[in-house]
């Protein structure tokens, strides 16, 4: 039981991480979007 708790733990940090990241990405994003429409301007 203590390893399936350990793995399923880990899995959930480990989506966490990859949610984050995913998040931070799409704001990078947007902002280089937002960037270079205004130096298009």
């Amino acid at each position: 039981m203590a390893t399936l708790s350990n793995v399923s733990g880990s899995v959930m940090s480990t989506a966490a991480t990859t949610r984050s990241t995913v998040t931070d990405l799409g704001v990078v994003g947007r902002g280089v979007k937002r960037a270079s429409s205004l130096a298009s301007r």
